[in-house]
């Protein structure tokens, strides 16, 4: 017999941007990285801090603050988290 909803436990990673408390599941986090080299971009949209190398792979760099607050402000957009293992 399985387990109702409510009684399992979520695991997750809190951040704290602007203020505002942020909580992404932990099976959707692969890593935590240190500073890396960031490559800039020039045309990239304000929330893109350019590219980095991770374990040889080009990732996007995003300023998650600017990303979800910005788009809290602005109920036109919608912001989507996600990627799972994508680098």
């Amino acid at each position: 017999m399985t387990e109702p909803a409510s009684s399992q436990t979520l695991h997750s990673l809190t951040i704290d941007l602007a203020g505002e408390i942020f909580a992404i599941p932990v099976v959707m986090v692969r890593d935590i990285l240190d500073v890396l080299p960031v490559t800039e971009v020039p045309t990239a949209r304000p929330f893109v801090n350019g590219l980095i190398n991770v374990r040889g792979r080009v990732a996007p760099l995003v300023d998650l603050r600017l990303k979800l607050i910005a788009a809290r402000r602005d109920h036109s957009q919608h912001a989507l988290c996600g990627g799972r293992n994508r680098y």
